[in-house]
């Protein structure tokens, strides 16, 4: 017998956004619907569906009950049992747990769908409608139909990929979580109490590049904690925090065209990446971004491993500046790696002169040191000397190195003319 399903139809605070300036508005109405600047759903009696993300169809519905007693007691290290992919198999049969909608009438546009059977789910109006799953009770599991037409498949062993004609949808499962796809094609996933799972979403205005790619994976193996997006243009700035795990928090201290100055705390000492969208002047100025950490300079380094080596064990923060979408240049992202904690202040801002930009920071070596001038532009030693040139970039990584291997290309062109 199916179960009977009360709906409590919440409150929804509707964030528009004029199209001309970026600024948000906000209007009530009573229904079960969300529509914000970027992503749209509706909030069923059992289901959250048709989400979409800049107006384009990412799943047709996504329901999640609990696991049940008795089939997560295995020894796996994510805790789901000892067969993952079969136990998941029977999450196709997910009737889907009564839920409710709330949404957030604060700067940053968001909405809760909670689940009577102990799920959260946490949507962002991002531009990736970033969605974050997880559990208050026990082990829950997720059943996510795809769009007709779409097709789900493997991404690695934490990663399933749902592409259809306009978009790309990525559910990445992160701790206690594990995410597959099913016999007839649909996602399936299940999630612990210390678990996590995560959708980013790209239409055909963002497409997915090998940074998003490489921010996918450090979200998966824990190293990413929180993404922060920081858009709008200048007197009409918003920010909007996206936590991966339950131990970080994110506070934005100031906002402005030229960058941002966030505070990141851990309940834990052991360091993090976090990944930062920004928009306005500093995403104009991508190769002269200035990235302090406590007011100290961070070094740039230019690949995944790097990030993860300065959030691990570094002697001192770290980040990299992705190279995004040559069609979709509104904002740069910034992944900034914190070596320790408890609390850090992070500040992001355009520095204003590229060719002061140095790649070099991460050798240690005495000659290519950096200097910072008064007037707070940096200058490298070994730049003038010309003894060594930093010619390593991200052949590892395609997606952060562009840029800078261009940089140090004609900074050894210029060295060359003037040995002649």
């Amino acid at each position: 017998m199916k179960r009977a399903v009360a709906v409590f139809a919440a409150m929804l605070v509707v964030a528009a956004v004029v199209p001309a300036s970026g600024a948000a508005a906000a209007t009530q109405e009573q229904n079960d619907a969300y529509a914000g600047a970027h992503v749209a759903f509706d909030a069923r009696a059992d289901a959250v569906a048709n989400y979409t993300v800049g107006g384009a169809t990412v799943f047709d519905s996504l329901r999640v009950e609990s696991a049940g007693s008795g089939d997560s007691g295995g020894s796996t290290e994510n805790g789901l049992g000892t067969d993952v992919g079969a136990s998941l198999s029977t999450a196709a049969d997910v009737s889907g747990s009564a839920v409710s909608l709330s949404t957030s009438a604060n700067a940053e546009a968001a909405a809760t769908v909670t689940a009577e059977s102990g799920a959260t789910l946490r949507v962002h109006d991002t531009p990736n409608g970033n969605l974050v799953v997880a559990s208050d009770d026990g082990s829950q599991v997720l059943r996510t139909n795809v769009s007709d037409g779409a097709t789900a498949s493997a991404e690695g062993d934490s990663r399933v990929v749902v592409e259809s004609g306009n978009a790309t949808g990525v559910f990445v499962a992160v701790g206690n979580a594990s995410v597959t796809t099913s016999d007839d094609g649909d996602v399936v996933a299940r999630v612990g109490e210390d678990g996590r799972i995560v959708l980013r979403a790209y239409n055909e205005g963002e497409k997915r590049t090998e940074s998003d790619r490489e921010a996918e994976e450090l979200i998966a193996d824990g190293t990413a904690a929180a993404e922060l997006y920081l858009t709008g243009e200048a007197g009409e700035e918003s920010a909007s925090v996206v936590r991966y795990d339950g131990n970080t928090t994110v506070t934005v201290a100031e906002r402005s065209a030229e960058g941002a100055t966030f505070a990141v705390e851990r309940s834990v000492e052991e360091g993090a990446v976090v990944l930062a969208s920004v928009s306005g002047a500093a995403a104009n100025a991508s190769d002269s971004l200035e990235v302090t950490v406590d007011g100290e300079a961070a070094a740039r380094v230019e690949s995944a491993s790097e990030l993860r080596a300065a959030a691990n064990d570094g002697e001192r923060p770290a980040y990299a500046v992705a190279d995004g979408d040559a069609e979709a240049d509104a904002s740069t992202d910034v992944y900034v790696a914190l070596n320790h904690f408890s609390e850090r202040t992070v500040t992001v801002q355009s520095a204003g002169d590229a060719s002061t930009e140095t790649t070099a920071e991460t050798t240690d070596d005495a000659g290519a040191a950096e200097t910072t001038a008064a007037d707070g532009e940096e200058t490298s030693s070994s730049a003038e000397s010309g003894d060594e040139t930093e010619t390593e970039t991200a052949s590892s990584m395609p997606g952060f190195g562009a840029t800078a291997a261009l940089l140090a290309l004609a900074g050894a062109a210029l060295v060359a003319v003037r040995r002649r």
